[in-house]
Parts: C-alpha cells; sequence; structure tokens
C-alpha cells in the first residue's frame, strides 16, 4: 500500500508551520490501516525527509515486544526491520539488543528511565541532542551509589544525534533517532519542535493499535459467528462441518493470503485447500468429554523471506483458537451423542421386534407342535405295518423325515422364545469342542477342510447348559463349512481373559459385506437358498449366549473369510 505525503522543510530554518504539516501527516497516516512495518517505515521516511539527515531508528514497544526499524538514506532507501523481544528490560545489563553498542545501551537506559535527565545534553521534556560524538558522553544512571556517572564512546559514521522518546500508554513508549554523518548538523532550538511532533507519534501508534485491533475482532467475532452457523445445520454431515471450519477459519487471522488452517480428530485431518506444514503455527487441543482427541491448528507459510513482524500470532489469536477448538470439542460431543440416540433407538425397535417374533414364534410352536406330533405318530405306526408295500414304506420315510425336521424348526423357535428351559452345570468349554470335532471329523475330510485348533490348557469351567452351548458351536461351524464349498481352513482357539472365556472360531471362506453381517442374527433372515436354511440359527445362538451372560462379535470382510468370538463370563 503506497501513502503519499507531502512535506515542505525550508532549509535549517523551519518555521513552526513546517512541524505542524509533519505532525498533521503522522496524526493522518493512523487511520489508514496500514500495518506496523509499514507504518514505522513511513513515518521513519517522513522524519529523514524532513530533517534531511542521514539516518532515522525507530523504536517502539507494545507490550512485551520492542520493534526497530532503521532506515538510511541512500539510493536504495534501505529499511531494516528487528523484533526486540524483552520480558523485562529493566534487568541489567540491557537485554534488549543482541550485540549491543554503546548508542544502544543508551537507547536502553532512555526507554528504562534509568538516566538522571538534568543533565547538559537533555531537553525539559527529556529529548538527548548530542552535537559531537567525538566527544565521550558522561552519563549519571539512578538508583546507583552516589548517582555514579558512566563514560560512553559513541563515536561512529555518525556525528550528530537527537534522541527523541515518545509515550504510547503508561506501558509502552518508544524512540525516534535521528542521526547525521555532520557535527552540529541539528539545530538545537529545533528540538523542541521535534519533541512536540514525536508526541504525535505515540497518539498515532495509540490509535493504530486500537483501530487495528478493532479491525482484528471484528474478523474474529465474525469468524466464530460464521463457525456457529455452520455447527448449526442439520443438513451438513460431520466431515462437511469440520471441513467448512477449516476453509472459514485462515480469513479470521492476521495475514490470511499466508494462513491455512488444519483440523485432526483421531485418524481423520480437514485441511484448508491452500494448507501447508510450517513451523510457524499454533495448535489447540480437542476433548472430547476431557479426553484428548486432536487439535485444531493454523499455520503461516511464506514461500520467500519476508520483513515484517505480522508472522507474530496476536495474543487474541491464540484465544480465538481456544475458542474454536472448543467449539469443534462441543460439536463433536453433541455428534456422538446424537449417534449413541439413535443406535439406543436403533436397539430398542430391535428388541421390541424380537420380542413381537418371540411371542409370535412360541405361538406358532404349540400349535404346530400338536398335528405335528400326530402325523409324525401315525407315519411310524403304518411304518411299522409289514404289508406295507416298499414304494409305500419310502414315502413314509420322507413323511418322518419331514415332520422330523418341522420338530427341530419348532424346537429352534421355543429356544428363541425362551420357552424352554435351561439346565446349567459346570462345564469344560474345551471337553465340548472336543466332541464336536470328533463328530465333523469325516465330514471336515469329505469337504476338503483343514481344522487347526488351540485350545487354552488352564480354561476354568463356566457355569453354561452344555446342550444348548454345543448347539451354538455346531451352528457355528456348519455355517463355516457351509461358507468353504471349495475347502479351506477352519480354526477354533479358546483363551482366559479377566472374568471371561473366549471361544473364536474362524474360516476362510465367502466372507460376509457390511450389509449382511448387520442382519444375520435377525430371526428368519439366511442367505442360504429356499430349503436350505430356516434363518433361526444365529438368533437362537445369541438368544443362548446372552442368557448365559454373554456376548458374540463378528468380523467379516467378502472373499477374507468370517470370524465368530463368543465371550461368556465365568
Amino acid at each position: 500500500m503506497k501513502i503519499r505525503y507531502k512535506l515542505t522543510p525550508s532549509g535549517s530554518n523551519r518555521s513552526a508551520w513546517d512541524f505542524c504539516s509533519l505532525a498533521r501527516q503522522i496524526s493522518r497516516l493512523a487511520n489508514m490501516g496500514v500495518s506496523r512495518t509499514e507504518f514505522i517505515k513511513i513515518i521513519s521516511k517522513m522524519f529523514l525527509d524532513f530533517a534531511k539527515c542521514h539516518s532515522t531508528e525507530f523504536i517502539s514497544k507494545e507490550e512485551y515486544i520492542y520493534y526497530r526499524g532503521i532506515l538510511l538514506n541512500n539510493r536504495e532507501n534501505t529499511f531494516i526491520f528487528e523484533i526486540l523481544n524483552s520480558k523485562d528490560i529493566n534487568q541489567m545489563p540491557a537485554p534488549l539488543f543482541k550485540d549491543v553498542s554503546p548508542l544502544e545501551e543508551l537507547y536502553t537506559y532512555i526507554l528504562s528511565d534509568q538516566i538522571i535527565k538534568t543533565q547538559k545534553y537533555f531537553t525539559k521534556t527529556g529529548s538527548m541532542y548530542i552535537p559531537d560524538t567525538s566527544i565521550p558522553l558522561q552519563i549519571q544512571l539512578k538508583n546507583s551509589p552516589s548517582n555514579r556517572s558512566i563514560t560512553l564512546d559513541l563515536s561512529n559514521i555518525y556525528k550528530s544525534i537527537v534522541i527523541l522518546p515518545f509515550q504510547i500508554n503508561s506501558q509502552d513508549n518508544g524512540l525516534i533517532v535521528l542521526k547525521s554523518r555532520n557535527k552540529h548538523f541539528f539545530i538545537k532550538n529545533e528540538v523542541e519542535f521535534y519533541e512536540a511532533v514525536t508526541q504525535t507519534i505515540g497518539l498515532s501508534v495509540s490509535d493504530r493499535r486500537a483501530q487495528f485491533s478493532l479491525r482484528e475482532r471484528i474478523k474474529e467475532l465474525s469468524c466464530l459467528y460464521d463457525i456457529n452457523k455452520i455447527v448449526q445445520n442439520r443438513d451438513l454431515s460431520r466431515e462437511e462441518v469440520l471441513q467448512d471450519i477449516v476453509d472459514t477459519l485462515p480469513a479470521a487471522f492476521l495475514l490470511p493470503p499466508y494462513a491455512s488452517a488444519r483440523i485432526k480428530v483421531d485418524s481423520a485431518e480437514y485441511k484448508s485447500h491452500n494448507y501447508k506444514n510450517s513451523d510457524i503455527s499454533i495448535k489447540k487441543p480437542i476433548r472430547l468429554w476431557g479426553e484428548e482427541k486432536g487439535f485444531v491448528e493454523i499455520t503461516y507459510f511464506f514461500e520467500k523471506q519476508i520483513e515484517t513482524s505480522d508472522i507474530v500470532f496476536l495474543k487474541e489469536e491464540y484465544t480465538l483458537l481456544e475458542a474454536v477448538a472448543n467449539e469443534v470439542s462441543k460439536y463433536l460431543e453433541q455428534v456422538q451423542l446424537e449417534e449413541e440416540r439413535r443406535k439406543m433407538q436403533i436397539q430398542i425397535r430391535h428388541a421390541d421386534k424380537l420380542a413381537t417374533i418371540g411371542q409370535l414364534s412360541a405361538g406358532i410352536a404349540h400349535e404346530i407342535n400338536e398335528p405335528l406330533s400326530i402325523i409324525l405318530g401315525f407315519a411310524q405306526l403304518i411304518k411299522k405295518n409289514q404289508n406295507v408295500p416298499k414304494d409305500i414304506s419310502k414315502d413314509i420315510d420322507k413323511i418322518i423325515n419331514a415332520a422330523m425336521y418341522g420338530r427341530e424348526i419348532i424346537r429352534k423357535l421355543l429356544i428363541f422364545a425362551r420357552q424352554v428351559p435351561t439346565k446349567k452345570t459346570k462345564v469344560n468349554i474345551n471337553d465340548i469342542i472336543d466332541e464336536i470335532i470328533q463328530f465333523f471329523d469325516q465330514r471336515f475330510k469329505k469337504e476338503n477342510i483343514s481344522l487347526k485348533y488351540d485350545l487354552a490348557k488352564d480354561l476354568p469351567q463356566i457355569e453354561a447348559d452344555p446342550s444348548q452351548i454345543t448347539q451354538v458351536l455346531m451352528n457355528i461351524i456348519v455355517n463355516a463349512i457351509q461358507a468353504m464349498p471349495q475347502g479351506g481352513t477352519l480354526t477354533i482357539m479358546t483363551s482366559k481373559k479377566e472374568k471371561e472365556v473366549d471361544i473364536i472360531i474362524s474360516d476362510t471362506g465367502v466372507g460376509m459385506s457390511e450389509e449382511v453381517k448387520k442382519k444375520i442374527f435377525i430371526p428368519f433372515f439366511t442367505t442360504k437358498e429356499v430349503g436350505k436354511g430356516t434363518g433361526l440359527g444365529l438368533s437362537v445362538a445369541l438368544g443362548i449366549i446372552e442368557s448365559h451372560g454373554g456376548s458374540i462379535e463378528v468380523a467379516s470382510e467378502p472373499d477374507r473369510g468370517s470370524t465368530f468370538t463368543i465371550r461368556i463370563p465365568y
């Protein structure tokens, strides 16, 4: 941003009007919205042109940070900008400058108000006029034994110097330093005019800072307002909300073109379109229910070195980012609550459906069981008749087998409906598995299935109905065999954990999609052909395990097999 100004100094004897014109130009500059660096550079140039000296220095303090601009009167008008960090300038030796020269030591004494200003070099208001730097400078320090004097050798390329302190507020201050290579270059009578102009700088710095802070606060409040609108939009998914937030954030910071944002929650990351990793960054944690789950980050990235103090994050920007992190945390907690509420509603509906199916199943089982028993009884009675032809006898066998199959379905329905009493006793799961393996041994060979099993030796006994546990394991093993029509590997393992016994049955079969996996415990749901499955096996198995206080977990992927983990407390 280019600022145009016009000063009309007239030789070495300037009028009061000339100084007033300089003061007006400085006052106007405060309202032009320039950055701190540009503000210091323009004021330095104003003084350089006005005084027609060889160099100017501008030092100002904001909170605990000092900023210094040095402007040289050469062809390039070389401008050097520095950030001078100091938490307590009153600690001696002077901590303000890296390599402290005698002149810089003098600056520190003046800024920290450690000099007795009744000496000949000082004006009534505390400015310093040094007409010849080749003469060693003697000054007296406050708070020293007998107001001891120190001598500073200021001799360098600059032969005369004017140091003009100014006050920004009760805590912050600064200096304007005019330097010339000629002795007695500055007119002592003009120093008072320079002092008046310099005090205008203090007001301008304060005004620029207030306007700058106001603009930044407006940006920050607008950002928080926009984020609040984003999280309140129920049409957006969680991913869309977090992405919109990172896209909104950079505009709220001091240098939006160089700023980028990132949100990380667990393993998920959301980045603004221009995100680049950088050492210049700030992060604030995202916490869910008090536990840290991620962070919100703002970074600055500059493709080339720039001369600016604005890469320092403002104190208010730390506060803003913390507010954003808290807003994201609240939003994610709300999303989690909503997801848990939906899951609970699904579970309630599922439980209600199971209860209804259970009541219906029990009623149907009792209604069908009686006529089915009659059919089975008469079929077996006819079968015993020796005069029945062989063809009819074969048909009677079909009737008996069908009736027996029907009774098995009814038995499963009654178990599902909790109509069959449970007879629990102390059992060892390993013993049950050994019996089942012997039962399936020939079928494993026939189906080209290799068996691997690893049964824990120190497995504790559990309180269970052995027939029901056998039914559960056989059901899952049969499903595993059917899932490997071309053969494969069946793995059975047992292990002991704290207060529970685990039974793990894995196959290398066709596996299941996520959609099918969600439905396998629903009664009458089956992926098998008509006549090859009732859809009750796994729902009955789940009912049995839950009646024992346990659970069944399933892990499966298409073409990668399935693993059933049965957990039963002991």
